[in-house]
């Protein structure tokens, strides 16, 4: 299953469903629960962090993937990339980011995305859970 950015976001910003989300980030760090994330989405996690103005965060949220022992992290290729440009293309509920957990989430055994994002219900290639 791939992870997308916004289920890092709700523990990290402490929003309404970071407790759901955190629980479910913590099952993966113990390796309960095995997973994925591309390396676009840890960066959209970091760049929204360091918008806001704490740096800190940024470092922290970084260096605590070291210790998930269920997460991968994955870097896409630019020929994966242009392939997702065919997805958000064909799915209007896509935007390029969408489009990329899509991409990925494809090469993976169980194309499942974990995530808050409705957008993805409307991709029948791909299922989408929350936490």
């Amino acid at each position: 299953m791939l992870i997308d950015a916004n289920v890092f976001l709700e523990v990290q910003l402490d929003q309404h469903r970071g407790a759901a989300s955190s629980r479910f980030l913590e099952r993966v760090a113990a390796g309960d629960i095995d997973a994925t994330v591309t390396h676009f989405h840890v960066d959209a996690v970091a760049y929204i962090l360091e918008r806001r103005g704490d740096d800190g965060a940024v470092e922290t949220f970084l260096l605590s993937l070291l210790g998930y022992d269920g997460l991968s992290v994955v870097t896409q290729s630019v020929v994966e990339k242009a392939m997702a440009c065919r997805l958000f293309e064909r799915y209007d509920a896509l935007d390029f980011d969408d489009a990329l957990a899509v991409q990925a989430a494809l090469k993976l055994e169980e194309p499942t995305i974990v995530s808050y994002d409705t957008d993805f219900d409307d991709v029948p290639i791909v299922d989408r859970t929350i936490p």
